[in-house]
This record gives C-alpha cells, sequence and structure tokens, in this order.
C-alpha cells in the first residue's frame, strides 16, 4: 500500500465512515454519534431512522440545499439539521440563510441548526 493510500485510510478513519458516506468533519461525527440522543432530549421522540445528506431541497427554484441529516422520529416526524463548530466557521452565515429560506419553503419538516459545545450541541428550531 502506498503512502498515499495510508494517507488517505488514514484521514478518512480521522472524519468518520457511515455505511460508505465519508464525514466532512469531525463535528458531523460528533453529531452522527450524540445527535439522537440530543434530539431526544430536546423533542422528547426518538429517531427511529437516520441519514446522512440523504436530501437536497429546490429552493424556490434559486438555489439547492443539502442538510447534514435527516432525521425520522417516532411520530413520523422529519426533522433535518444542520451541523456547525460555531457562529464563526467557514460558511455559517450562507448555511443559515439556506437552511431559513428551506424551512420555510418546507413547513411540513423540522429543522435544526446544531452548534457543538464542549460538552455537547446547542440546538436550536429554524
Amino acid at each position: 500500500m502506498s503512502t498515499d493510500t495510508r494517507k488517505l485510510k488514514r484521514h478518512e478513519r480521522a472524519l468518520g465512515v457511515d455505511r460508505g458516506n465519508t464525514f466532512k468533519s469531525e463535528t458531523e461525527v460528533r453529531w452522527h454519534n450524540e445527535g439522537e440522543e440530543v434530539l431526544e432530549r430536546h423533542l422528547g421522540l426518538r429517531t427511529t431512522s437516520k441519514l446522512y445528506e440523504a436530501v437536497t431541497f429546490n429552493v424556490g427554484g434559486k438555489f439547492k440545499y443539502t442538510p447534514d441529516f435527516m432525521h425520522y422520529l417516532e411520530d413520523r416526524t422529519m426533522v433535518f439539521v444542520e451541523v456547525k463548530t460555531s457562529r464563526y466557521a467557514h460558511g455559517f452565515a450562507s448555511s443559515q440563510v439556506r437552511l431559513k429560506a428551506t424551512a420555510a419553503e418546507f413547513q411540513m419538516f423540522r429543522f435544526f441548526l446544531a452548534l457543538a459545545t464542549k460538552e455537547g450541541f446547542d440546538l436550536t428550531e429554524i
């Protein structure tokens, strides 16, 4: 195995792999591991299914938006979560605008912004 291949595999392991999907950040790996519990504490409902970047919304024919995670809850609610390291993270403002516009257009779903903290996540419904 070449050195480059070993580095790539190490990098992929560090970011995490879920059924063939490689997460784009350590924060997404954290949400993958902790998100169901965070949502259950916040909403009082268990997640029955969770997918990574499962849905892309076409918002008003102006742009497309893909939330980080989709959770299907025990009451059949679909919840979409955008995960960010902080409000100062690269792309935060753009993601927040897109998330708000998507939530306004697709009101049959629930949308959340999850900001990572040292203790876990701060969850805000949009």
